[in-house]
Order: C-alpha cells, then structure tokens, then sequence
C-alpha cells in the first residue's frame, strides 16, 4: 500500500508530504493543491510508462514548475508497504533532464542515478557504476526498468520488477471524469479504437467495456448488474457493429426500445465510469470529485463501492467539495488541503458532542478550533 506521496516545486506544492491510507477523502478550496496531486501522480505514473520522450512529456515544464522558474528542480516520491518490505523512490528532475533518482528498498540504497562532471551515473546494488548518458537525457525508458535487465542476482531483479509494477501502468488509475457530454460521442465510439484500460477522462468507456465483455471479464458481468439495477433496464447491451464499424453501448427495454450511451442522463454515464474504473484499477485508484452528477442518494451507493475496492486491496483516493458526500467518510479518511499543505485533522472529544454532520464539522473551523 502507498503510504506517503513527496512532491517539491509542483505548480503550488512547494514542499508537500501526504499521508495515505486504504481510503483517503481530500478536501480543500480551489487552488489548495488537490488537482496538483492529481497530476503530480500522473506525471510519475507517465514516466514509468515511458511511452513519450522526456522531452514531450515535460514540454511544459515553465507552466508546471513552482513559479513558473525553470532554474528550481521538481521532485516526486513515494514510499509504499510491500511483502519485500518499505520502499521509498524519489525521483527530481529539471527542465531538460533527470537530475537524480534513489530507491531504497528495505533501509538499503538499491539504486543510485546521478548527475557528474557531465555524465549520468547509475550504480545497482552489487555492481560497479557506469555511465548511461553524456547528455541530457530524454528518458527512452526509467532508470529501475533499464537496471533489472542488468542484474545478475535473481532475488534484487524480482524486487526491481514488482517496484516497477507497482508504478507502471497497470497498476495505478488516475481519473478526471470531467467531460461528461462527450461520453458515447460517435468519434469516441469508432470501430479501430483499441483500450485494455480506462483512460483518465472516460471517453473510451465503450471500448473498455467491449472489451472486458469479449474476455469473459468478471467485473463486467458485475458491472452490467448493477446498471441494469440501477437503471431498470432489462439489459445493458455493448458490442461492435461491423457494418458500421462503430461501437455501441444501450439499455436494451424491448425489443426495438432501447437508450444509446450518448443519451443517457449524466448520472448513469458517471455511475458507470465509476464503478468501471474502481473495478478495473489493479493497485490505486484516484478519482476527481467522484460525485458530480450523482444525485445525493447514491452517494451511499459509491461509498459501499469504495469499500469493496478496498476489501480488494484497492487503495483508494477521492476529492470533493461536496458536504453531503463528505458525510458518508469516517474522519480518520480525511486529509486536509490548503495552500499546497496536507494535513489530517485531529479529532478531539468535542467531535462526539456536536451535533452537527462530519461535512459540517470539517468546512467549518471548529477543526482549526479543536486543534488549537
């Protein structure tokens, strides 16, 4: 499990340290740092990924870096709980180049990359350093994917391989379901699209789900169950339509009466990216205000979702803004956010007296009072 995120001179995360646990509920104000953390994530999920040059992916740095200053370094790290013990990585890079990256795994220095008198040095556990670059280097793949091909000793290259795992693609889900009207659109829906996983905005969710379907998925038999619950549909049909070469995603209610995905109200199109992304993502799953467009009785709903992902070993991460789906968290899931800083407020004897709903009680200041 990931137990804590670094991140340094990320637009207005300075110096940031979050404390994670199994589900974790952000809240703050616009412009505290909860989308910063979002994409701070996907940046260090991109770079695993190594699927553009470091060039592209940073091509902008100036409007990311704190500032806008590119002279300052920006650092991401982690440090996750696994069967082979604590890990800590952390990687910091500047404008054209990686500047150095560390992974310790159980209180040993595993890998060590550096900048020196010109060349990028990478010394592994065991063996001698070398040098992998003479000059800027443009991240044709991560530095812990390059040393497990070099390591001789089986039981480090395995330890090497499930660190990039757990960073790599399959293994976080980072989401924004913000582009809502666009879902079921016939350019998201065409028949050479290819997606074995959810993207950030959803927009391929037809082809996901198609998918799974043709791969005799569990999860979108479970999926299909709970829609047609929710929705009363007598079945939620998803297929490819050779003719026309398209994807299609409907609500069957007869036999000639059916609903398109581009048609549906924008509660069920947000319920079923939900519930596809909580049981799609392998490891962590992180989720932009979740709520929106859910009517306020479902809030319940998503809560009992979350709960299973996590029964599963999914940890979880949300934002809100949201009083009402604030109230369906205990208070030890709430990490505060203001002005870049995440913090878990502390909860005193005067919590149990109030009468008032957690929601209230967290966006209010009787936090601020309490811990004073």
């Amino acid at each position: 499990m990931l137990k804590k995120i670094r991140i340094k001179n990320y637009k207005n995360l300075r110096e940031a340290e979050v404390k994670l646990g199994p589900i974790n509920l952000i809240v703050g104000p616009n412009a505290s740092g909860k989308t910063a953390l979002w994409e701070a994530m996907q940046r260090l999920n991109q770079l695993f990924r190594a699927q553009e040059g470091y060039d592209k992916l940073w091509k902008d740095y100036e409007n990311v870096v704190s500032d806008n200053d590119p002279n300052l370094s920006i650092t991401l790290g982690c440090d996750w709980e696994t069967k082979e013990g604590e890990i800590s990585y952390s990687l910091t890079f500047g404008e054209k180049t990686i500047e150095e990256e560390t992974l310790i795994i159980g209180g040993e220095m595993f890998l060590h990359a550096w900048w020196e008198k010109g060349n990028l040095i990478r010394h592994v556990k065991g063996q001698e350093p070398i040098v992998i670059a003479d000059r800027p280097y443009r991240w044709v793949e991560p530095h812990l994917a390059g040393a497990a091909k070099s390591i001789s000793e089986e039981e480090w290259a395995n330890k090497l391989r499930k660190v990039g795992e757990f960073l790599g693609i399959d293994r976080w889900g980072l989401f924004r379901f913000f582009n809502i009207l666009d879902i079921g659109k016939p350019e998201n829906m065409r028949g050479n699209l290819v997606a074995d996983r959810l993207s950030y905005d959803g927009l391929d969710i037809a082809v996901v789900l198609w998918e799974m379907k043709d791969k005799n998925n569990s999860a979108f038999a479970e999926i299909k169950e709970v829609m047609e619950e929710l929705t009363e549909a007598r079945e939620m049909d998803v297929g490819l339509s050779r003719e026309a070469n398209t994807f299609y995603l409907r609500l069957m209610y007869g036999k000639d009466l059916f609903i398109r995905l581009y048609s549906w109200p924008d509660g069920w199109k947000q319920t079923l990216l939900l519930l596809t992304a909580l049981k799609t993502s392998k490891n962590l799953v992180f989720i932009e205000e979740p709520e929106t467009h859910l009517r306020p009785d479902l809030f319940r709903f998503v809560r009992g979702q979350i709960e299973e992902a996590a029964d599963k070993g999914i940890q979880v991460i949300l934002t809100t803004h949201n009083l009402s789906f604030i109230n369906q968290f205990k208070f030890d899931e709430v990490i505060l956010v203001e002005d870049g800083k995440f913090r878990r407020p502390k909860k005193g004897k005067w919590l149990e007296e109030c009468a008032l709903s957690l929601g209230d009680v967290i966006t209010s200041s009787l936090v601020e009072e309490a811990e004073e």
